[in-house]
């Protein structure tokens, strides 16, 4: 596409055409990105949550001690 200006690659036409869904499986589609974007902007902050908890309480430290038992092969003494 060329306005006289500068020419879009296929990609930067599509890009540009986000927003404008012309059929129902577009605009389904749509929808899935923007689930997925929703699920992962909450899914993220609560893993770190999880994660600072699990170190506070010092689970996180005793699930590397039991990883490292395991791997260095002690795990049952």
């Amino acid at each position: 596409m060329s306005n006289g200006k500068f020419t879009l690659t296929k990609h930067q036409e599509e890009v540009a055409n986000i927003g404008k869904a012309e059929t129902l499986t577009e605009l389904t589609t749509r929808f899935d990105l923007v689930s997925d974007a929703a699920f992962h902007f909450f899914l993220i902050p609560f893993a770190i949550f999880v994660a600072v908890m699990a170190f506070f309480s010092g689970g996180l430290a005793a699930a590397f001690r039991k990883g490292l038992e395991i791997i260095e092969g002690r795990a049952g003494e």
